[in-house]
C-alpha cells in the first residue's frame, strides 16, 4: 500500500502524490465519533441506499502504475498492469479536446453492479451508479476550489469503453467504467 503523502525517489513525484492525496482525501471514509462495528462508513457524497458501489482506480501515466483507492484506509493499493497499454487505451477512449500541460493522473470511477443490483434491480442499478459518479466528480471540483480547473472529464457519461480498455483494467463482468477524469498539472 502506498500512503498518499509518501515521498518517493522515482515517479510519481512527491508533489504529484501530495496533490493526488489532497484530491483523494475528499473521497475518504469519515467514521462517526464513537463509531461501533454496526455504524456504516460516511462519505462526503451521497449514494443510493448507502451502498457506495462506485470505486476509484487511479492511473499514474508517468510510471504506468494502476492503483485502487481504498477509502477506508485512505491509501492506494497497487493493481497489476501487465500489458502496459493502459495509457494508449485511455488516450483513445478520451474525448476531451482541451490542452493539458501534463496529465498527473487519471481517476477512473468503476461501478460494482453486484453491490447495488440486489437493492434496486438490474434496470435501475447502473443509473444510481452514474448519479454517484456525478456526485463524486462535483465533490472533486468543488472540494478544493484552487484545483477545480485542473480536473477534467475525459469521457462523457454513458460512453461504453472498448473491450481492450475493460480487459486492461481487469474489470469483472459485474464492473462498469462509469466516469473517467483527469487531474492535470
Amino acid at each position: 500500500n502506498k500512503q498518499l503523502t509518501e515521498s518517493s525517489t522515482t515517479s510519481p513525484t512527491m508533489s504529484t502524490m501530495s496533490l493526488l492525496g489532497d484530491v483523494l482525501n475528499l473521497l475518504s471514509c469519515r467514521l462517526p465519533i464513537n463509531a461501533t462495528d454496526d455504524d456504516l462508513p460516511k462519505y462526503n457524497y451521497p449514494s443510493a441506499g448507502h451502498l457506495y458501489p462506485v470505486q476509484t482506480l487511479v492511473f499514474i501515466p508517468q510510471d504506468n502504475s494502476l492503483f485502487y483507492y481504498h477509502p477506508l484506509n485512505n491509501c492506494l493499493v497497487e493493481q497489476s498492469n501487465q500489458g502496459g497499454n493502459l495509457l494508449r487505451l485511455l488516450q483513445q477512449h478520451a474525448v476531451y479536446k482541451e490542452e493539458c500541460k501534463e496529465i498527473l493522473s487519471y481517476l477512473l470511477l468503476v461501478a460494482e453492479r453486484q453491490a447495488v443490483e440486489p437493492a434496486y434491480g438490474a434496470n435501475l442499478s447502473l443509473d444510481f451508479c452514474y448519479l454517484e459518479a456525478g456526485y463524486i466528480e462535483e465533490l472533486l471540483r468543488m472540494g478544493i476550489p484552487s484545483i477545480s480547473n485542473r480536473i477534467s472529464l475525459v469521457t462523457p457519461p454513458f460512453e461504453t469503453p472498448s473491450d481492450s480498455l475493460v480487459k486492461e483494467l481487469n474489470l469483472s463482468q459485474t464492473q462498469v467504467l462509469v466516469h473517467s477524469l483527469i487531474l492535470a498539472q
